[in-house]
């Protein structure tokens, strides 16, 4: 599905619109300017109806169906950004955290649902209470990943080098057959929910 580049990618509660090429441009123009931008966006808004209290948050980016491969996204702030269905082959994300943004209030939820992070370098980053269902992460490098909270199901792992941590998190239906599970934890996961395939029986064998 082909997205028009002048198709509106973020919206603000100060009513400013930026577009999809301007937003790309940010992306690949380094990571120094780009967070600059992302900062630049207004926080969460608080409020109160009949004695509840929730938030609205104060933009929305999406950057669904984008060819974002072989690009450094290294020291990126992209924390809140819809990806859906975007392609990151041989991109690097290494130290990003896709949830917490230092000195910043709540954060809308990053949605990586079916990217493709072909020979990914996740190496350092945290993946925490992120939506990731249905993605490649084939041939992909999680190195030292922090994974908490977050929605895995239906992704594959196919010869993934996996040194991270799962904590909470969903992997219903997940493939992790064939991945490279070395020293990785699995916390509060229910690993009878994954494929059934040879390497929950690989897992159990190595804790039994």
């Amino acid at each position: 599905m082909r997205v028009s580049d002048y198709a509106t990618g973020c919206w603000t509660k100060t009513g400013e619109q930026f577009s999809r090429r301007t937003l790309l441009r940010l992306l690949r123009s380094g990571h120094t300017q780009w967070n600059k931008w992302r900062r630049s966006l207004p926080d969460l808004q608080w409020y109160s109806v009949s004695g509840k209290i929730f938030w609205l948050p104060g933009f929305v980016i999406r950057l669904p169906h984008c060819d974002l491969r072989r690009l450094n996204l290294s020291n990126y702030e992209l924390v809140g950004i819809d990806f859906t269905n975007s392609s990151f082959t041989k991109s690097k994300f290494r130290d990003v955290d896709f949830h917490w943004l230092l000195g910043k209030p709540i954060q809308p939820r990053t949605v990586l649902d079916e990217c493709c992070f072909r020979s990914t370098d996740f190496t350092g980053a945290s993946l925490s209470y992120t939506s990731a269902i249905g993605c490649a992460f084939s041939h992909a490098d999680l190195n030292g990943t922090e994974i908490v909270g977050s929605n895995l199901s239906d992704s594959i792992f196919f010869k993934t080098f996996l040194a991270a941590k799962f904590d909470n998190t969903n992997v219903t239906n997940a493939d992790f057959d064939g991945a490279y599970l070395m020293a990785s934890a699995f916390i509060n996961v229910d690993l009878r929910q994954g494929a059934p395939h040879r390497w929950l029986t690989r897992i159990s064998a190595a804790h039994a």
